[in-house]
């Protein structure tokens, strides 16, 4: 027998159509005649249409989720996560000074608002070199201020890129679309994520997820070498937030896991290749952030003892584990994700996602526990990094997703423990015994009880859910759907729940406007003097209001804070007034909030000449026991004094005038006028990285005075300049920018 006809259109030949003709006359290129089944001939681009809709179907879900979690932010502007001393108090006026520059094209490395300067880059706390950051500053402005509705998205977008990266982490793990939304949920909302505010700490656990997943990829060696990198990338991303405590856990416990890879793999090159690319893609900060180190103030190991015992968690507090809104609420779970979780680590109990979250569990409880843990003395020693052991829980939450996700998978397919329900009815059970002995007792002060009957009645509704899927009463999706609105229900008993509505008051928020005459007055004065705030107005006044303020609630270094405190050291910073404490007397200025500003005497001019220098050889407290009139003819010199020359004769008691011609972030101009070759002394606190030009050529500058910057001239009318080249923030952005460029070059050569 012949072979048999060939199909219609097999062997077509289509003549080449000239490229004058196509889309005319009926022809088109891209139809061909091969396709013989209907379903074959659906363009390919629908088929790719319908994977990324599915794909984005997950992620879509979840940000609705976050959204409604927030509705309070979202929905309203009745509500705001900004009414709190930490927030209200520093980062809104890091914030509103990063803003009103970034809407001229610039970024402030260097705050000159707040004690005589210090190295805003370096402190790393405002997130100044955290690029999603600039986002939000590069928002348009009401009025020069930053507005609130972009406040509460940007706190709301935080918490959706938290549970997006935890999504993903459980997508890769093989979760189902269910599951990992509920991974997600209780990554966003679980401990310390869940009840945090201050922005570092949130940006830089969002990326603990990713550093995860990648880590997870690697060690089933799935492009192990690429893998290592991106894990390292997402701990160097959240070095990048500016947070301190996050990432130095966050690198330690990878690190602790990569180590753990190398035994297994019998080599470090995965481990370089992380460290590398977390160091690399982390510089822009890590590297400044070292040079502010040797510059920063130290804190005393007993202060840093105190502040350690003070705030660890005393082992009674586990039992907010379930207890929403009650103790400690960082640590807040609640029944229905502990059984998922629980459910989950049963379920996968021998894979190694399971294993890493189980250690980073027990690794948050005891480090967070300090000196209540059985770990104590080997915790101590590192009580001058975490001096605040909540800062631990960030890995309690990175434990949660994955066993979480598992639970519900679990759920999904009918696989129940029966001793998961037995447990979730004793623990009901045992709530509604105390709920109903306490009732008792307590007379009309029902409130308090609240967090018992909360857990008594998720424990209840879990049991319940457990129960009828055990039984087939309910199918699958539905099961995932309960569950789900379950986990949503229980965190929103914590998540934000202290926010108060406008009615009751913003009381934080209310003290920032209510201080705007207090930058009015100061703005009027001659000189631009400075004003001194030892905690009276409790915020950063000289950031919001763009206004000179000695001390502060910022870190400033070590120079001026040791000094901060002695009335020559405020004298020389051309402290002009100061808010007052009485209550009594006539004050130079009232604001309507109540804060008095008394005018402090013997201020030092922004800028001064002096015709002597001399070396200073004691420290601080011997410096600054001399009189005033002391400093306003000489300049103490840390280090080799320059040789003046000084004046003679009448000369010597006028040695020169200078006076600030203008003032910006990181230039100061200065111009002088010397009888005799002497030295300008500059209200400005001397940091590395600043450059003196006299007469646009360049100069020494001089440590003067303990924490100053001096310029020694000769005599004439002379432009002194100081620039500032943060050559420590400069080297660390070149190194992040190639390492993120190799990266993304291996990406295009390997993957596309």
């Amino acid at each position: 027998m012949g072979d048999p006809p060939p199909r219609f259109g097999a062997h077509l030949h289509i003549p080449e159509i000239p490229k004058r003709l196509e889309g005319c006359c009926g022809y088109n290129t891209h139809l061909s005649l091969v396709h013989t089944s209907p379903a074959a001939s659906q363009p390919a681009s629908d088929s790719r249409r319908r994977r990324v809709l599915a794909a984005c179907r997950g992620p879509a879900i979840l940000f609705a989720i976050v959204a409604l979690m927030f509705w309070k932010l979202v929905f309203t502007r009745q509500y705001t996560w900004l009414d709190s001393p930490e927030v209200a108090a520093q980062i809104l006026p890091w914030f509103q000074l990063q803003a009103s520059s970034v809407q001229h094209w610039s970024l402030t490395l260097w705050d000159p608002y707040q004690w005589c300067g210090h190295p805003l880059a370096g402190e790393g706390q405002s997130g100044t070199l955290y690029p999603l950051n600039w986002l939000l500053w590069a928002m348009p402005l009401h009025r020069t201020w930053l507005r609130h509705v972009y406040l509460n998205w940007y706190f709301v977008l935080i918490h959706a890129q938290a549970a997006l990266c935890a999504y993903w982490l459980c997508r890769d793990q093989k979760h189902s679309r269910p599951a990992s939304i509920a991974g997600g949920i209780a990554f966003a909302f679980g401990p310390l994520m869940g009840t945090a505010v201050w922005p570092a700490t949130l940006n830089a656990m969002a990326w603990a997820p990713a550093a995860l997943l990648f880590f997870l990829r690697a060690s089933r060696n799935d492009r192990a070498a690429w893998s290592a990198a991106m894990c390292g990338a997402a701990i160097g991303a959240a070095c990048l937030t500016g947070a301190d405590e996050v990432p130095i856990l966050l690198g330690l416990a990878f690190g602790a896991l990569w180590i753990w890879r190398a035994s297994e793999t019998r080599s470090v090159r995965q481990v370089l290749i992380a460290a590398g690319a977390a160091l690399g893609i982390g510089a822009m900060q890590i590297v400044p952030g070292v040079e502010y180190l040797f510059h920063a103030p130290q804190v005393a190991a007993r202060n840093a003892g105190v502040a350690w015992q003070s705030k660890a968690l005393f082992p009674v507090a586990l039992v907010n584990l379930a207890l929403p809104g009650a103790g400690e609420p960082a640590l807040f779970i609640g029944c229905a994700v502990l059984a998922l979780a629980g459910i989950g680590v049963w379920r996968r109990n021998g894979e190694r996602g399971t294993w890493v979250c189980l250690v980073f569990a027990a690794a948050a409880i005891a480090i967070a526990a300090g000196p209540w843990s059985m770990f104590s003395g080997a915790l101590y020693g590192a009580r001058l990094i975490w001096k605040d052991p909540h800062s631990a829980l960030c890995l309690l939450d990175l434990a949660l997703p994955l066993p979480v996700a598992a639970g519900l998978d679990a759920i999904r397919e009918g696989a129940l423990p029966v001793k998961a329900r037995q447990v979730l009815l004793r623990v009901a059970i045992a709530c509604g015994v105390v709920l109903f002995l306490l009732s008792m007792t307590m007379g009309d002060d029902l409130d308090r009880l609240a967090p018992v009957a909360l857990c008594g009645l998720t424990a209840l509704a879990a049991y319940a859910l457990l129960e009828a899927r055990a039984r087939g009463a309910i199918s699958a999706k539905a099961a995932s759907v309960i569950a789900i609105l379950l986990t949503m229900w229980q965190f929103g008993q914590v998540a934000g729940a202290d926010w108060k509505n406008i009615e009751f008051g913003w009381p934080w928020l209310s003290r920032l406007d209510a201080s705007s005459d207090i930058a009015t007055a100061m703005r009027s004065q001659p000189e631009a003097p400075r004003l001194a705030d030892p905690g009276r107005a409790s915020f950063d006044m000289g950031d919001w209001f763009g206004i000179y303020q000695f001390d502060g609630l910022s870190g400033g270094t070590e120079n001026i804070v040791a000094v901060a405190g002695l009335p020559e050291a405020r004298a020389l910073a051309g402290v002009g007034y100061a808010i007052s404490a009485k209550t009594t007397g006539e004050p130079a200025f009232q604001s309507r909030s109540g804060i008095r500003l008394d005018r402090a005497p013997d201020a030092f001019p922004r800028a001064w000449v002096v015709s002597r220098a001399a070396a200073a050889n004691e420290d601080e407290t011997q410096l600054f026991s001399r009189p005033l009139a002391d400093f306003r003819g000489t300049a103490f010199v840390s280090g080799a004094a320059p040789q003046l020359g000084g004046c003679s004769g009448s000369g010597a008691a006028t040695p020169g005038i200078a006076t600030f011609a203008s003032h910006r972030s990181n230039h100061i101009t200065v111009r002088a006028a010397l009888t005799c070759p002497g030295m300008v002394v500059i209200g400005q606190t001397f940091y590395p990285g600043w450059r003196a030009r006299v007469d646009r050529k360049p100069a020494q500058l001089y440590q003067v005075d303990g924490f100053l910057d001096g310029v020694a001239a000769p005599a004439g009318e002379h432009t002194i300049e100081l620039v500032y080249y943060p050559w420590a923030v400069w080297t660390g952005a070149a190194i992040s920018a190639m390492t993120g460029l190799l990266l993304l070059v291996v990406y295009k050569r390997n993957f596309m």
